[in-house]
């Protein structure tokens, strides 16, 4: 099946009208499954296409598919600021800024190695003793076997005993009672075995007693009974255990102990491995493998000076501290006979430990300054001081290893875990291939597999040199990229967008041609490939090529070019094209090589940092140097590690650790070393190109030298936008305010104090040269050069910046905007304008052409070149070959990486490097020469490296599925097309495709993601499968019996209401819930009053500065520390806020105000001291607002920004919270958000009127003898009647009490004294907790609106914040249509506009699609649980499917269950539209329509459980319908022959059920009529009130009648004709169990008798054994190593567990000695191994067990087994089993039965058999009620009640009530009527529809 295209006819991304960041309203089609490159000089719009409009808008689309939990710890994007986009799959980037900083994440965290090395040294580690180093084998029953199995036949018998520890018990009776209850009868007294019964007070001196579990004689002792008695041993003795031979004891302790030298070692869970949990991780270094102290080093920098010239560098500052420090240790050094003028080099050790250590207390030593400042480091300050002098050592504990002592001990392949890690990658590959050639079991195979292909995937990318314990903060942005890539190759996804940004950074040419091979391998899997990228060798491979343009900046944003690589060539506007043409070089005009000179030169001897080995090599100081090698050969351990850091050293700095380097001589030939890094120059806003270059400083001194300024006192200070005085405090100077946006990504508004100009409106009036600050920092870097002329520096320093191609930037524009290459060189810009003192500088410059075009690199060498010019020396680490051809002198190291490289290679001109032999640099430096020399005008000759990619089979290919019951199945599924995969219940449809193909295409979607996000998701198992390929990213959208609890709405299930929450916060307008008028700002002038007036009293003035947020909050509580708050209210509790680190539960949810001041009553004059001040802090600290505690406890909340003018109530500032009723910030305090309370309703309290008060059982009063109420309760209660003599007295039943009497009894009225039973219940529920009240009464009690918030479920105080004139309550009482349009006719204020445009949209897209799906009726307020079965699959479609997505495989169960047969269409329209945007959609259905429209169908058979799991047809219906096995063949074959007997006579019924008046919910007075003895169909659309009717109204009001309850529930005026019944039977989709131990057996009811069956055998009954002991749920005979489940989870840390059979009793459930007991030759594990057709046969002696296994059988259940976990039946099979516990039970009389949509998961075939257990119901003189739309149900049927004609409001009449056959003519306006119409014309020719 071919993919369907987009709308113009290409296989295209199509973006219409971009215009993010700099990119002018392009319009663009980018080809999909291609490599595409996008190009163009820095600056000219890439990222802003490839990032922040592919990337953001393909994850956002498909992370809308998550929860609304999980997506809260994704990024959040923001919707790309264009028209349209189309046709974009799920995109997954891979850039350069992927590394985490902290020294916690290595290269083993960030690819995931390092979770699976956990897992696989838990599970396949062997232990070592740490003192003698011999293997520990671990002591556990296999040990124990082991020992016996090696015994002398001379050493039996054995006693097995147990030294049972007494527990402080010392009574003998006691004891010896206890063991022989347990069955004990002996104890081993010294060597002498005796019985319990003769045990001593002497026996218990020892705290113990040695129990003898057993004694086993050498032949008669079976395995298992072995087995039993040492299990039994270890578990009474809390793992302990001896064996007593002939020759002596034994002892054993469960676990891992070595008993030579009695050490026990920890079990190997992955908390051990992990240094990252505090369980593992290295004590001393908390594993981080370092430990942070004191540097000496850095405290004596330059030991040539001495003490008094400051050779002790934290006392050369002026400060009083370092001045009474030096005076301290002149004196004590004078008193010792220390020279303090000797330079420190000099002194002896014992006089350089006395000036460190010190001695005593009169000279506490450096040591002691350091010690003294350790105690006060709560304050900033300090810490920073101590920051300066502290540095990292190797931690001694783990010697860098991070792990605890004991995580040594343990052992993979003879290597321990820190020992793998340090491996490079290439060898860890190796050892791992020998550990997969062993025999491991699954589980621990799945662990090797995902770390061998892990590291594969390193070592292919040219990583291969990395270990795994290299710190990801010292990777370079290629490593760091190439890294990311390997999750990506991890996953082989299809259909996926793959963003990539600049791969070739970092990497050597010989390792392009590596990257371009697995870039083609990414896209010939079927993926989008879009390439950020420079590399002429990567734009000559790509498929199809983006040239921005043509400048930079506001100049660029354009598309110049875009097409193959011959449409860029031939582009006369691509400055990509002219280079690529040749027309353009990179080198400059011809310029002779500098010479050079080896008096000239660095010579450094001995390198060994890293992989150096010992280099010696020569680095000339005065002309261009550049160093070349293949990624990993030492050139930054050369650079950084060597040179740079020995020259901070000579300079006295201070640095970490030594420099491993013998000599490094000729440094005096130059005056300074500037290093030029990839490090980031800044992530905020603040920073800008005046800033960080320093010209701004020159700026601010000319606006502050001006004659106004001076005249105003503003120094250059007020001209700063980062600190107090000039700037806007409103926005501190940011020019704009930052609105925090939940689940979206904030957003930024212009300051409104400041209309975004960041200054103060007195400093914005200073002007220079007829300009303010502002416009000048609006100006570019050239025009500012031109207006600034006249400064020589200034303008000096502005061309440098335009030499560099940086003319463009605005001088105030914020570095976080700027592309790559732009920060780059603004970087260089500015080390290079610092280092211009004058002197002879040398520039290291590690990479500086990342990011740049061809163009930008020639200006960046003209740049350097003129530096060199000037007598400088530049020092470069380089890969691209035009820049290394220009060089004077190059070094290339290698040969390769890691440990094969570290060598000096060759040396000297870019020709004599050519010319070397074994250097692999060599053939491109020549080539670049070669090419440089012919200077022609056609393209550079390159290898031909662009190939069209492999067409590859559009299928997700399954090879060896061996999933539940499929059987090793092979299947080919089409992509992008509409799949549907049907076949009878339980053949194998989901495990086929949401175990493997939903698991598959989400579980490696989230690979790509980081561990962190990944946590949050839930884990998807790896299918039991030999191969999968070309798989895409999956959605489900599975079944669901519910959509949510009581508080869940339509509102909360669409997430429409999370966006309401999020509108109100922050364009909500706070009305005064009292007052009705809208709250507005005060002053601080009236706060300032209102404080002092309430601080008369005494008090607190608080500052709210943590409400409801988890965390341990130390940083918060640490500043206000440090700014002398020293008091804070926590949690309701008033804490002093220590010096130390004070840390609060991080789990916890915290509240946190801090206490500004403290009032005491009558204060006077020193309550208005400094409160001014002190409210203008609380203010800040508390965003505007603050909170008055007074003395007795009562709090006054004051707020600058919401206070009522009324009644001068204040408000907090707004939080979503506080519009969530689901959270204690915003719901109703009175009904807790629910919107109504239950109250003790007494027709539900009393269950049985029918009866007299005093009946013991089923009487009145006989709740009172239940749970919760204590037992007697009802016996002291009737006691207490029986004294009131208005009661009756004579034994009548309840219901014929009179008022008055009744009154009494429920309502205490009158003069009794008796309280009432009503209020008498409510007090006693008042004892129990919350939770168990709230559930009482939700049985007991009848639902009230509440009063207090009028339903809204919002506290008042939130409920009274509107938006657009409505309250939030107000809004989503509105229908989906109600609420579009009201939206759609908001006028919002241009301030607001950027806040509330993206959330309507979220809103609108959202209620748009539920209007797709015709759910526009519904209103958000609808409480979820009301909703239909239709209704809530709608909702489950509107919200997955309304991502609008390309390339996604959106897998469906049944899709069309609830839905009435006219929505199908409008399903199937949405499903094909779905296929057409480019989708896969597969469906799992019986439904003909669906299987009709589909372009493939697989049907899985060819019977059910066992007897399926294999693919019986595949192909289109045409193809597949003369399959002779398959039986939804047969159905299609047998269409169009079968015919339909509708009923069309009146029934000659028993009687009627009636209802009359029904009006609950949307019905509109209905009477409806269902006959007994007949099979009643109730339809009608989704929505139109099916289940109301049945469920609410029917089955409610017979359960009341049957309890004796004559008022009828509410909405209906009457039901009758219940009399006619005499029981109640209900079919439902609720599961029929949640944990394996619920089965067939036990949940019809039979596995009872079964059990009995066995306790009736003759070896049961000589044993005393009950049917208890064959219960796989009690102890007595359940194998107690699997708690009787045959199965043991695997707890897999971040991989879903997985369950393997238990070892013990090989998954049958039951102990040895159960097991022994046989019925007619099979034990009670084979019994429960069983099909139900096998189990018919086996009793069918026994009536009472064949009827319900005949009743599985007859619903096509024979193939299940008697003990399958309820949890793997499908759901058509839960729904039989459900309804074979009905069909099994005894009926004396008539019953009425109620199904809702029973046709569930039913295969056509399904039923038809369905349809004949219904008539045979029916024939039975049942009324048989049938909620469905299965048309093939409603043609069977004899009688029909049709609702409708709509949903919702549109919904509720009844239509047509009668015989089948009638409904077409009696209903023309029925929906059904016209389907059943279609349906049976379809079926036959003909058919007689005459009532």
């Amino acid at each position: 099946m071919c993919a369907r295209n987009s709308r113009n006819g290409k296989d295209v991304i199509r973006l219409r009208g971009l215009r993010q960041n700099n990119l002018r309203n392009i319009d663009l089609d980018i080809p999909l499954g291609l490599l595409t490159v996008v190009t163009g000089v820095s600056g000219s719009g890439k990222s802003s296409l490839a990032f922040d409009t592919l990337y953001a808008e393909g994850q956002r689309r498909y992370v809308e598919t998550f929860s609304a939990y999980t997506r809260q710890f994704l990024d959040r994007f923001t919707r790309p600021e264009a028209d349209s986009i189309e046709g974009i799959p799920p995109a997954v980037a891979i850039d350069q800024s992927g590394a985490v900083k902290s020294s916690r994440s290595t290269v083993g965290t960030m690819t995931g190695i390092n979770d699976y090395l956990k897992l696989l040294y838990s599970r396949c580690s062997t232990g070592y003793c740490p003192q003698c180093g011999l293997e520990i084998e671990p002591e556990n029953t296999t040990a124990v076997l082991e020992c016996l199995d090696g015994l002398r036949p001379a050493d039996w018998p054995v006693l097995i005993v147990a030294p049972v520890p007494l527990g402080g018990f010392e009574s003998v009776e006691v004891i010896s009672s206890a063991f022989q209850g347990q069955g004990f009868m002996r104890f081993l007294r010294g060597q002498e075995v005796v019985r319990i019964p003769q045990l001593r007070d002497d026996d218990l001196v020892t705290g113990q007693v040695d129990i003898v579990v057993d004694r086993l004689s050498k032949r008669a002792a079976t395995r298992q009974r072995r087995v039993d008695s040492i299990e039994q041993a270890f578990k009474i003795a809390h793992g302990k255990l001896r064996l007593v031979t002939a020759r002596g004891a034994r002892d054993f302790i469960r676990g891992l102990r070595c008993s030579a030298c009695d050490v026990a070692l920890p079990a190997p869970t992955p908390g051990l491995f992990s240094f990252n949990t505090p369980y593992g991780a290295c004590e001393e270094c908390r594993g981080f493998g370092r430990i942070i102290e004191i540097d000496w080093r850095r405290v004596v920098p330059d030991r040539r000076l001495s003490i008094r010239s400051g050779a002790i560098k934290p006392w050369t500052s002026k400060g009083r501290r370092s001045g009474r420090w030096r005076t301290k240790c002149r004196k004590a050094c004078e008193a010792r006979g220390i020279d303090i003028d000797v330079p420190w080099e000099k002194l002896s050790e014992d006089e350089r430990d006395f000036v460190i250590d010190g001695a005593g207390r009169e000279w506490p030593g450096v040591s002691g300054f350091f010690r003294r400042l350790d105690r006060k480091k709560y304050r900033m300050h300090i810490r920073v001081l101590l920051s300066r002098y502290r540095g990292f050592t190797e931690c001694p504990s783990c010697r860098g290893g991070r792990l605890r002592p004991e995580a040594f001990c343990f052992r993979v392949g003879g290597m321990t875990l820190p020992e793998f890690w340090k491996l490079p990658v290439r060898d860890g590959v190796d050892i791992l291939a020998g550990l997969e050639s062993g025999g491991l079991r699954r589980p621990e195979r799945l662990v090797v597999e995902e770390i061998s292909s892990r590291l594969g995937y390193l070592k292919s990318v040219g990583l291969g040199y990395l270990a795994l314990d290299r710190q990801s903060r010292t990777l370079s942005g290629g490593e760091v990229e190439r890294v990311n890539l390997t999750a990506a190759l991890g996953a082989s996804l299809v259909d996926t967008l793959f963003v990539l940004d600049e791969p070739s950074i970092g990497l050597h040419a010989r390792d392009n041609a590596r990257l371009l091979e697995i870039l083609r391998q990414v896209r010939d899997c079927g993926n989008t490939v879009v390439v950020v990228e420079h590399d002429p060798e990567i734009i000559a491979a790509a498929d199809h090529v983006i040239d921005m343009g043509p400048g930079s900046g506001s100049a660029g944003g354009e598309v110049v070019a875009a097409g193959n690589l011959a449409a860029i060539t031939a582009s006369e506007a691509s400055l990509t094209g002219a280079y690529l043409r040749g027309e353009r070089q990179v080198a400059g005009p011809a310029r002779e090589r500098r010479k050079t000179s080896a008096s000239r030169c660095l010579r450094i001897k001995g390198a060994r940092e890293n992989n150096l080995g010992g280099l010696n090599v020569d680095i000339p100081v005065d002309v261009f140097t550049a160093v070349s090698g293949v990624s990993g050969s030492g050139k930054s351990s050369l650079l950084h590690q060597v040179l740079w850091r020995h020259w901070q050293r000579e300079q006295g700095l201070a640095i970490d650790g030594n420099v491993l380097v013998d000599s490094i001589e000729g440094l005096e030939l130059v005056d300074e070393i500037v290093l030029v890094d990839q490090s980031p120059i800044g992530k905020t806003p603040r920073g800008n190109p005046a800033t960080y270059t320093k010209v701004f400083d020159r700026i601010r001194k000319l606006f502050a030298a001006t004659d106004e300024a001076r005249e105003a006192g503003f120094d250059a200070g007020c001209f700063s936008f980062n600190v107090e005085g000039g700037r806007c405090e409103e926005c501190k100077g940011a020019g704009m305010i930052q609105v925090e946006m939940q689940f979206l990504s904030d957003v930024t508004l212009s300051c409104e104090s400041c209309d975004g100009r960041r200054f103060r409106r007195e400093v914005l009036g200073i002007r220079y040269r007829d300009r303010n600050i502002h416009e000048v920092l609006r100006l570019t870097i050239d025009d500012a050069a031109l207006f600034f002329g006249h400064e020589e520096k200034l303008a000096e320093t502005l061309s440098f910046l335009s030499s560099l191609g940086l003319g463009y930037l605005r001088l105030g524009q914020p570095i976080n905007t700027l592309s790559g290459g732009e920060a780059q060189r603004l970087k260089l810009a500015a080390r290079v304008l610092r280092a211009r003192r004058g002197g002879r500088l040398l520039f290291l410059l590690d990479e500086p052409t990342t990011g740049l075009h061809l163009e930008d690199i020639r200006k960046l060498l003209d740049v350097l070149h003129g530096l060199i010019d000037r007598g400088h020396g530049v020092v470069m680490i380089e890969h691209q070959v035009d820049v290394l051809a220009q060089a004077d002198h190059l070094i290339d190291l290698g040969p390769e990486g890691g440990d094969g490289g570290g060598r000096l290679v060759a040396s000297g001109t870019p020709e004599d490097v050519a010319a070397a032999g074994d250097s692999i640099t060599a053939s491109w430096i020549g080539a670049a020469l070669d090419t440089a020399r012919q200077r022609t005008s056609k393209p550079r000759r390159r290898r031909k490296t662009s190939r069209r990619p492999r067409r590859r089979r559009n299928v997700i290919r399954v090879v060896g599925a061996r999933e539940n019951n499929l059987k090793n199945i092979n299947v080919e599924i089409p992509r992008n097309a509409f799949v549907v995969v049907t076949g009878l219940s339980g053949s194998g449809k989901s495990s086929l495709l949401y175990d493997i193909v939903f698991s598959e295409g989400q579980r490696r979607y989230l690979d790509c993601l980081s561990p962190y996000a990944r946590q949050f998701v839930e884990d998807l198992h790896r299918p039991d499968i030999d191969h999968i390929e070309g798989i895409p990213p999956a959605v489900a959208i599975e079944q669901r019996t519910t959509v949510g609890g009581r508080k869940s709405t339509v509102g909360t299930v669409t997430e429409v209401y999370h966006f309401l929450r999020l509108l109100f916060t922050r364009a909500g307008e706070q009305f005064c819930p009292d007052c009705e008028v809208e709250a507005v700002p005060r002053s601080f002038e009236e706060i300032l009053a209102r404080v002092r007036k309430l601080a008369g009293g005494g008090g607190a003035l608080l500052a709210p500065v943590i409400r409801g947020k988890k965390g341990f909050h130390h940083t918060v509580l640490s500043r206000a520390r440090g700014e002398g708050i020293l008091e804070a209210r926590i949690d309701e509790g008033w804490v002093e806020i220590p010096e130390e680190e004070l840390r609060l539960d991080r789990h916890k949810v915290h509240d946190i105000d801090l206490v500004l001041r403290r009032f005491s009553a009558g204060g006077g004059k020193k309550t208005a001291a400094g409160l001014s001040r002190d409210l203008s802090r609380a203010l800040e600290l508390g965003g505007g607002v603050v909170r008055f505690v007074d003395d007795g406890g009562q709090e006054t909340l004051l707020s600058r920004n919401r206070s009522c003018p009324g009644c001068g109530r204040d408000f907090d500032e707004p939080d979503p919270r506080n519009f969530s009723f689901h959270s204690r910030h915003g719901a109703c305090g009175e009904c807790s958000g629910y919107g109504s309370f239950f109250r003790l309703d007494p027709l539900k309290l009393i269950e049985n009127w029918d009866a007299p008060l005093e009946a013991k059982k089923n009487g009145p009063l006989a709740f009172l003898d239940e749970w919760p109420f204590r037992r007697g309760l009802r016996r002291t209660l009737l006691g207490e009647l029986s004294a009131i003599a208005a009661l009756p007295s004579d034994g009548r039943n309840l219901s014929a009490w009179g008022k008055r009497a009744l009154g009494i009894l429920l309502e205490g009225k009158g003069r009794s004294g008796f309280p009432g039973l009503v209020p008498m219940v409510s007090e006693l529920l008042d004892s129990l907790d919350e939770e168990d009240r709230k559930r009482y009464l939700s049985l007991k009690g009848s639902e009230l609106v509440c009063g207090a918030c009028e339903g809204t479920r919002i506290a008042r105080r939130w409920g009274a914040v509107r938006f657009g004139g409505r309250t939030i309550g107000e809004m989503t009482r509105l229908s989906v249509e109600e609420l579009g349009l009201a939206l759609r006719g908001l006028e919002v204020t241009e301030r607001n506009r950027p806040i509330v445009e993206p959330i309507l949209v979220e809103i609108g897209s959202r209620l748009d699609f539920l209007r797709e799906v015709g759910l526009d009726y519904l209103a958000l307020n609808r409480s979820a649980n009301t909703l239909s079965g239709g209704e809530a699959q709608r909702i489950r479609l509107a919200s997955a499917l309304g991502s609008n997505l390309r390339g996604a495989c959106y897998i469906l169960d049944e899709p069309t269950i609830g839905l009435h047969s006219r929505d199908n269409e409008r399903l199937l329209e949405t499903l094909r539209n779905l296929r057409d945007k480019g989708n896969s959609v597969y469906v799992i259905e019986h439904d003909d329509a669906t299987i009709e429209a589909a372009d493939h169908v697989i049907d899985m058979g060819p019977g059910p459980g066992r007897h399926g799991g294999e693919v019986v047809a595949q192909g289109t219906l045409e193809e597949i319908i003369g399959e002779k096995e398959s039986e939804t063949a047969r159905y299609f074959r047998e269409r169009g022959r079968r015919s339909f007997e509708l009923a069309a006579d009146p029934l000659e019924s028993s009687g009627f059920l009636e209802i009359r008046g029904a009006t609950l919910h949307n019905l509109k007075e209905v009477d409806a009529r269902i006959p007994m003895g007949a099979v009643t169909v109730v339809t009608g659309v989704s929505g139109a009130g099916k289940s109301t009717l049945v469920r609410d109204i029917l089955e409610e009001s017979v359960r009341r009648q049957f309890r004796g309850l004559r008022e009828p529930v509410a909405g209906v005026r009457d039901v009758s004709g219940v009399e006619l019944l005499d029981s109640l039977r209900e079919v439902d989709q609720r599961p029929i169990g949640r944990t394996p131990r619920s089965t067939p057996a036990t949940y019809v009811g039979f596995w009872s008798r079964i059990r009995q069956i066995f306790a009736s055998t003759p070896a049961a009954r000589t044993r005393g054994w009950e049917a208890r002991r064959f219960s796989f749920n009690v102890s007595d005979g359940r194998c107690d190593a699997c708690s009787g489940q045959g199965r043991k989870r695997m707890e897999m840390n971040f991989l879903p567990d997985m369950t393997i059979d238990c070892e013990v009793c090989l998954g049958r459930r039951f102990n040895p000695e159960t097991l022994e007991i046989v019925y007619n030759g099979r034990t009670i594990a084979d019994v429960l191994e069983m099909t139900v057709e096998e189990g018919l046969a086996f009793f069918d002696s026994f009536r009472d067990l064949t009827r319900p296994l005949r009743a599985l059988d007859s619903l096509g259940l024979g193939y299940l087994t008697l003990g399958q976990p309820s949890t793997t039946l499908s759901g058509g099979e839960a729904q039989r089993v459900k309804l074979a516990v009905e069909l099994s039970k005894t009926s004396r009389g008539a019953g009425l039965y109620l199904f809702d949509e029973p046709t569930t998961g039913l295969h056509m075939s399904d039923v038809e058999r369905l349809v004949e257990v219904l008539g045979e119901l029916a024939a039975a003189g049942h009324a048989v009620v049938v909620i469905e739309h299965n048309l093939e149900v409603v043609a069977g049927a004899d009688w029909i009640v049709d609702l409708g004609p709509g949903g919702g409001d549109a919904g509720g009449e009844l239509l047509y009530q009668g015989p089948v056959a009638g409904l077409v003519k009696g209903a023309p306006g029925s929906p059904t009527a016209a389907c059943l119409e279609a349906f049976t014309g379809k079926a036959r020719q003909s058919c007689d529809l005459a009532v």
